[in-house]
């Protein structure tokens, strides 16, 4: 008996020592890390797109929601109405205002050379968006990086998609911004599909007023019966272009192709007014600038030299998919 207790006390000794209850040592209060304030930054937003001009109302979405989300302030100017001259001046006077960063449009490369190189040599980074400078690298304007469709394929595409519908026996092509070199590469775009194939193609000015491109789209047709393809290359020389084919009862007489969509623009697509829009998603170009040249002054980042936004073709077929972008943003 006296054996098996001293092999149990140990034993038991250890069970009475697990189950007292142990004090912790206190915890340290955690170290006071003191919040040193992110950097505020500001950008100026240097664009052509006149302030009546609806296709513009997504960018500045965009713009302000990277703005609002990264603590930046971010300035949007352009012209009243569409103005290279106007656009310079616009450059000039952001520079002075020595922003952090500047976003860019290079509606007019050749003209804004001079005093974006003048931004770049005194620190001030550029992003270009909308239209790129398409000068070869050695020449053009050496900004960080472009944001935007490929002018050139986006009226290729379109043309491209417009024969899988039919053939034309002549195109024309609304410009509304006369001296737009992205205007000019995809009306190239355009002629370098229909063109080889012997289809005429005719680009016209509209002027840059909306209201006078029903005017001008409707004496040309008027000229030119034997035109059966309208190419607008914008919403509102779009909707000029479906409000007339209404009109006329020429709804799949005369087909349209656009550039762009918009609420209105995909009723025509619905309806058989329009054969395709090209998305080239205005929202990103106003969203992701600003995020790249936030990253750029924050923690140096080097983004690539391009990220292709569009073409992307909608037709009939996928236009279920965009649909609640369209409603959200206003545009795609």
């Amino acid at each position: 008996m006296k054996r098996r207790w001293k092999v149990a006390i140990p034993v038991i000794v250890a069970i009475l020592i697990a189950t007292i209850p142990v004090a912790c040592p206190p915890v340290p209060p955690p170290e006071v890390v003191e919040e040193v304030p992110a950097p505020v930054f500001t950008f100026y937003f240097v664009s052509h797109g006149a302030a009546g001009d609806p296709w513009w109302a997504p960018v500045r979405m965009g713009m302000e929601d990277a703005s609002r989300a990264l603590g930046v302030t971010t300035h949007y100017v352009a012209p009243d109405v569409f103005s290279i001259e106007e656009l310079v001046s616009m450059l000039k006077g952001a520079i002075v205002a020595e922003p952090d960063g500047i976003i860019l449009t290079m509606t007019c490369p050749i003209a804004l050379d001079e005093m974006a190189r003048k931004a770049i040599a005194k620190g001030i980074p550029i992003i270009a968006v909308n239209v790129p400078d398409e000068r070869p690298v050695d020449e053009r304007i050496p900004y960080l990086a472009y944001i935007g469709q490929r002018e050139h394929m986006a009226g290729y595409g379109m043309a491209r998609r417009v024969l899988e519908e039919f053939t034309p026996t002549a195109a024309v092509v609304m410009i509304t911004e006369p001296g737009h070199v992205g205007l000019e590469a995809r009306t190239q775009g355009i002629r370098d599909v229909l063109e080889p194939l012997g289809i005429p193609v005719e680009a016209i000015d509209v002027d840059i007023d909306p209201t006078k491109h029903r005017g001008f789209l409707e004496a040309y047709l008027l000229g030119h019966p034997e035109v059966d393809m309208v190419f607008a290359l914008g919403p509102s020389d779009a909707w000029a272009a479906i409000e007339l084919v209404r009109d006329w009862g020429k709804v799949g007489v005369i087909r349209l192709a656009t550039i762009d969509l918009d609420a209105k623009i995909m009723a025509a697509i619905e309806d058989g007014t329009m054969i395709t829009a090209v998305a080239q998603q205005p929202y990103l170009q106003g969203f992701l600038p600003v995020v790249w040249l936030y990253l750029h002054l924050r923690v140096g980042f080097l983004p690539p030299q391009e990220v292709p936004t569009g073409p992307t073709l909608i037709d009939a077929g996928n236009l279920h998919i965009i649909r609640f972008q369209v409603e959200v943003t206003g545009g795609a």
